[in-house]
Parts: C-alpha cells; structure tokens; sequence
C-alpha cells in the first residue's frame, strides 16, 4: 500500500480546520459496530451501519476504508485507512476487509495414519527396517 498525505481538496476533514496539504486527517469514527450473537451465545459479530453489511459470529473488527476522490481532479479515487493512515493507489479495488496473514507453508506434511490397517503396516515396516539396520551395525562391529 502507498502511504499518501491527505490534503483538503480529498473531502476528508482535516485537524485544527485547516486546509494546508499535508496535514494529517482527524480521527474518524468506524462504521462496525460490535453485536452479540441473537441466538444467545457469547460470540459476537461486526455490523456496518452505513452498508449493512455484517460480518460472521467471532470475526475480529474488520478494517475501516473510506473511498477518496483523487484531488487531482482525475475520474480515479483511492481508498484510505484513517486507523493506519495507508492509502491505495488511484483506482485500486476496495482493499480486502481484514488483513492478509501471511502463512508460512510447511516443507514435508506430516500424514497421520488413517486406519487401524495402515498404522499397522506403518510400524511393521518400521520393525523390519530397524531390525535390518541393528543387524547391519553389529555386523560392521564384529559382534
């Protein structure tokens, strides 16, 4: 994300009322609303009161992002997180509603048998291989 200072042609209110470039904007309040579950568990959920839109029971806060129209006059807008300051690029889509965890993927799975039969066979494999390796060292070491 670009990090873009808003300025008073963007619409946004600016501290103090000033209309200089470069200011930073006021603090502006989140549109989601945290509700409890209406089936009466002790989850919760997120609703945004200016689109409606909801989020599942036990999701964190999504992210807050206000369209901006460019000050530049051109037809392009951008899109501006007022918790974090970032901005989009011009014409950028709306930025996804929580943050993307980045997961690291693991180098070998680890499969776990699935039944009783193949755990078997694993260990018996096992066995075997262990016995020709026990009997291969003795036999290096002359016992």
């Amino acid at each position: 994300l670009i990090i873009r200072q808003l300025s008073s042609k963007s619409g946004i209110i600016l501290k103090n009322g000033s209309k200089g470039k470069g200011l930073v904007a006021a603090e502006v309040k989140s549109p989601w609303t945290e509700q409890r579950d209406p089936n009466g568990s002790a989850l919760t959920y997120y609703w945004n009161t200016k689109t409606n839109e909801a989020t599942p029971l036990g999701s964190p806060r999504p992210q807050h992002w206000l369209q901006v129209n460019d000050e530049n006059n051109s037809s392009l807008s951008y899109w501006w997180n007022p918790e974090t300051n970032e901005t989009t690029a011009l014409g950028a889509p709306r930025p996804p509603l929580y943050p993307q965890i980045h997961r690291q993927t693991p180098i070998f799975k680890i499969s776990q048998p699935t039944t009783l039969a193949s755990s078997m066979k694993t260990y018996f494999v096992l066995g075997i291989g262990l016995s020709f390796g026990i009997t291969f060292v003795r036999f290096l070491i002359g016992g």
